[in-house]
């Protein structure tokens, strides 16, 4: 049976599957502006190793997370300026990529133009086989995986894919949900914004 392109995966009951399960992810995560950020576990790409998110988080330092998987074609579009933003800002804040469950998985809501055919993930194992994809593009930034009880995914309401800023403990950027409403532009505006408010404070101390 030939790949179904892109047009075709429209109005399918898979389709309406993902959209719902988008949706209750965003409704339903903790992770609002001002409120304190959730320290969720993640792996390392190896598997090997257990981190929580928050012990990415540095003194006067504002961490960016970005939530992703290789099957979301808008994520895999917006990598190259999130690399760009990393390099522009890394003199002030920190970077990480976290690997969540596939967007458009091959046995799911899949796409022609996936980066690669991959399924849904079984095991953590596979998930950090698929996110090992993405050491590939070399990206100016680590690179962790959501556990297989997705507790990222849950708590930031990352599916398909969304960008967040931590500063001292607390979430100070919500991006919005993708893939319409994401804006790597709008996370640039608040990076400038928070350039320019360290700037000062560190003129004024």
């Amino acid at each position: 049976m030939p790949k179904r392109n892109y047009w075709e995966t429209f109005l399918g009951w898979e389709m309406y599957k993902s959209i719902w399960k988008s949706r209750m992810v965003d409704i339903t995560r903790k992770a609002r502006n001002g409120v304190e950020a959730q320290n969720v576990p993640l792996m390392t790409t190896d598997g090997k190793r257990c981190v929580r998110l928050l012990d990415l988080l540095q003194v006067d330092r504002a961490l960016v997370v970005y939530f992703g998987s290789c099957s979301c074609p808008v994520f895999m579009n917006k990598l190259k300026l999130f690399g760009e933003l990393a390099q522009d800002y890394s003199d002030i804040v920190d970077f990480v990529v976290v690997y969540i469950e596939e967007a458009h998985p091959e046995d799911g809501w899949s796409f022609k133009n996936n980066f690669i055919k991959v399924r849904k993930h079984r095991s953590q194992e596979e998930r950090c086989r698929a996110a090992q994809k993405l050491q590939e593009l070399n990206l100016p930034c680590d690179i962790l995986v959501d556990t297989m009880e997705d507790n990222a995914n849950v708590a930031y309401g990352a599916l398909p894919e969304r960008l967040y800023a931590i500063e001292e403990g607390k979430v100070a950027y919500v991006g919005g949900q993708g893939p319409m409403n994401s804006s790597m532009k709008a996370a640039r505006e608040w990076l400038a914004e928070y350039r320019e408010k360290n700037t000062f404070r560190r003129w004024t101390l």
